[in-house]
């Protein structure tokens, strides 16, 4: 008979698996290496068991590619860096691993070759460190093409101490991105955040703007060296300020002469060392039309212009918000301390057809709602069935200037040859002309991105293909 004290050395190992014979396929291999194998089939019931099992590593067997992403993103929901061995032969997985720097999941396409599994999980296992941690650098959750890209930008961003400006619509994650790219610098220090907005009550974000001045202008160092040591460029600090366009005139000047002191390594007693530095701002305002309309200096706008970052609004990247969803139910599950869920599709389904104008940050706020409720027909009923209701009735902003169909074509033209045409040839003629001006619009709204013109007008793609040709749209 095992003792305790043999149970308590070896290795617990969650095992993930939906499928009943490869569960025990699994947990024989995991057995066979004298550790402890905990079986689960649901992913909710893993996590609601994860703290307290406190396993040394999980093992995910094969789950259809939008459980498997929605898995990891629910481990970095809840700050969870176990080591996970994943099953998968789906490209697209191993793709979303790459571009979000996940390090500790390790994806086997090998499936059911014993011996190749058996040595991951033992060269996993002797890998780990002691003591098991929480992962709490920046996740930016997010599949779309254009989020994948700005991920790929993220070494680049990182390894540059040159100024940021990150443009997009307020609540898109413009301070989540800013501190990704702080975190991934090598050897990251203090992450300072200004908020612009505020500084005509905030003293102490006005306080720390002369500070950083002084303390610049005092300094004769020259600029960090590649030929320096490791101990003289072990800390890149960041400055960002947050809602730049709405800082005051004359602390734009100031904040300029701060801008042209990047990459100097300075010490200062309240901020502390910091051997090189970087501007990075973010602005929900068109600063190009704030600098035409001499709201914004131009110096300033030049400066810090060096490596702009356009982040797309949710609308626009609609595929993304069951992952948020996701992302954001199971946070709050667990800041909560609630068993794990995921939101219905009829919920769901309401966000798909949602416009979300405070984006990602009106997700969270939605989602945080819909735990703490707990139930569907009171969130239903008390939430959506007034807000998000009344809001996707408009949810095609785009046609706010259309208010009548005299306004997309006039009806006189259809009306020419009355007498010579039947009044059913009349109204066809009418509305295939209403149709092509409706089409044409949201392809000129979208830059003619033809996707997601069909996804505004709700039509499949093929059709706006076949539209696009049947009225000659170029």
């Amino acid at each position: 008979m095992t003792s305790f004290m043999e149970l308590s050395t070896r290795k617990k190992i969650i095992i993930l698996e939906r499928n009943s014979v490869h569960k025990d396929y699994l947990r024989s291999i995991v057995s066979q290496a004298g550790d402890l194998a905990f079986c689960f089939q649901k992913e909710t019931t893993c996590l609601d068991n994860l703290f307290q099992l406190d396993p040394a590593l999980i093992v995910m067997g094969l789950f259809p590619q939008d459980r498997s992403i929605r898995f990891m993103n629910a481990l970095r929901a809840i700050d969870c860096d176990l080591p996970v061995i994943m099953i998968s032969e789906d490209l697209a997985v191993q793709r979303y691993l790459t571009a979000n720097r996940l390090g500790n999941i390790l994806v086997v396409d090998s499936a059911w070759n014993g011996p190749a599994l058996e040595t991951s999980v033992q060269s996993v296992l002797s890998k780990q460190k002691k003591g098991n941690q929480r992962n709490r650098h920046p996740f930016i959750v997010g599949n779309n093409p254009d989020v994948v890209k700005m991920k790929k930008l993220l070494p680049e961003l990182s390894g540059s101490t040159e100024s940021i400006l990150i443009q997009g619509e307020k609540g898109v994650g413009k301070e989540l991105l800013a501190r990704a790219i702080h975190f991934h610098s090598k050897n990251n220090g203090m992450f300072i955040k200004i908020d612009a907005s505020a500084l005509a009550i905030d003293n102490s974000n006005l306080q720390l703007i002369h500070n950083l001045k002084q303390c610049l202008g005092d300094c004769k160092q020259k600029k960090v060296k590649t030929g320096q040591s490791k101990t003289d460029q072990s800390k890149t600090g960041t400055l960002y300020v947050h809602e730049i366009g709405d800082m005051p005139s004359h602390l734009q000047a100031e904040l300029l002469l701060i801008a042209d002191k990047t990459g100097i390594s300075f010490e200062n007693r309240e901020l502390g060392r910091i051997n090189a530095f970087r501007v990075i701002a973010g602005s929900s305002n068109d600063l190009e039309k704030e600098v035409a309309n001499q709201h914004f200096r131009k110096d300033l706008f030049y400066r810090l212009n060096t490596l702009q970052i356009a982040m797309p609004p949710l609308r626009c990247r609609k595929e993304d918000i069951p992952l948020l969803t996701d992302f954001f139910t199971y946070k709050f599950c667990k800041k909560f301390d609630k068993s794990y869920f995921e939101l219905s599709a009829v919920i769901k389904d309401r966000f798909q057809n949602y416009r979300w104008p405070g984006n990602i940050h009106e997700v969270e706020g939605v989602v945080k709602r819909a735990v703490m409720v707990n139930s569907e027909k009171e969130f239903l009923t008390g939430f959506l069935a007034g807000k998000l209701h009344g809001d996707f009735q408009n949810n095609h902003s785009w046609l706010a200037g259309v208010s009548s169909v005299d306004d997309i074509v006039d009806v006189r033209d259809c009306l020419g040859d009355v007498e010579r045409k039947p009044l059913k040839e009349i109204c066809w003629e009418f509305m295939a002309r209403v149709e092509k001006n409706i089409i044409n619009k949201a392809l000129k709204h979208t830059n003619w991105n033809r996707k997601k013109a069909a996804f505004m007008l709700n039509i499949s793609y093929k059709s706006m293909l076949n539209k696009i040709k049947q009225y000659k749209l170029t």
